[in-house]
């Protein structure tokens, strides 16, 4: 019989011979605790990385690091959300990029609301276009053509008018 051990995700002991489970850095975790954890560190590096890439930087400064902290800790923000409200800022909006790297991404409390509802309206359009049903069997049409005047028009001969 194995010791118990502490899944460090949920805090739960458990026994490791009676439920599944994930090792990882000498932890040990439930499969389900495993699979949320690294879904969520691979949200995080994709926000570091669409900072980096939007911002043009190398890697990201500690005040940003710190204020995405706060945003999760204290307002209840997402990794993803934070994301799309930074795409929201820049590319929806068309706010221009700072070229001073002392500035952080401080505006994300204002416009993550405002960035949730624009993706949540879009995801509707998009599903509403998606449920669309398109006719798109041939069919032929007549025109009918008008009587223009344009060839029973005379020409205008230039001498004449001279």
């Amino acid at each position: 019989m194995a010791r118990p051990v502490k899944c460090p995700h949920c805090n739960q002991s458990f026994d490791r011979d009676k439920v599944s489970f994930k090792q990882h850095n000498k932890r040990y975790y439930h499969e389900a605790c495993y699979n949320i954890m690294v879904y969520g560190a691979k949200q995080y590096k994709n926000l570091i990385d669409f900072i980096c890439h939007i911002r043009g930087w190398k890697a990201p400064t500690g005040f940003v690091i710190k204020q995405i902290k706060e945003f999760k800790d204290t307002m209840g923000y997402t990794d993803a959300g934070i994301q799309v409200a930074v795409y929201y800022h820049y590319r929806v909006l068309g706010n221009p990029i700072p070229t001073d790297d002392k500035i952080g991404i401080g505006f994300v409390r204002y416009v993550y609301d405002e960035a949730q509802k624009y993706v949540k309206d879009l995801s509707a359009t998009n599903q509403h276009n998606n449920d669309a049903k398109i006719d798109t069997t041939p069919r032929s049409i007549k025109v009918k053509r008008t009587n223009s005047s344009y060839k029973k028009r005379k020409i205008v001969d230039l001498e004449e008018l001279i």
